[in-house]
């Protein structure tokens, strides 16, 4: 297998730190390396330990499936109360009023159904 050198640049503190764990731990720098290189191979993502939460492919998917959901709340709100999406001739005043009906109906079925407090 050919082999292949990293090199990096870390605050002095921080190196003394590490090697004083991974000695006690029986490793060093190299077994971490090769570690974190071979789970990003496996996993085709960061370990958790080195990104944010902004970084993890899970957390991107994760994101673009809120985006897909939430750029279907409105046409799927008016479909769930048997209405048509987009509203064409509708005056603000009727929509808003609309909902608060709609919101009343529900807050009072779920009052009849016991799912909610009254």
């Amino acid at each position: 297998m050919e082999m292949t050198q990293l090199n990096t640049r870390i605050p002095l503190d921080l190196k003394r730190g590490g090697d004083e764990v991974l000695a006690r731990f029986g490793r060093n720098a190299s077994d971490v390396m090769r570690a974190v290189w071979r789970y990003m191979v496996q996993h085709q993502d960061l370990p958790e330990c080195v990104c944010d939460d902004a970084d993890s492919a899970a957390e991107v998917a994760r994101k673009l499936a809120v985006v897909e959901t939430s750029s279907n709340m409105v046409p799927l709100f008016f479909e769930q109360r048997g209405r048509s999406f987009p509203l064409e001739g509708v005056e603000y005043d009727a929509l808003r009023e609309g909902m608060y009906d709609d919101l009343l109906d529900d807050h009072l079925r779920l009052c009849n159904e016991g799912g909610a407090d009254a």
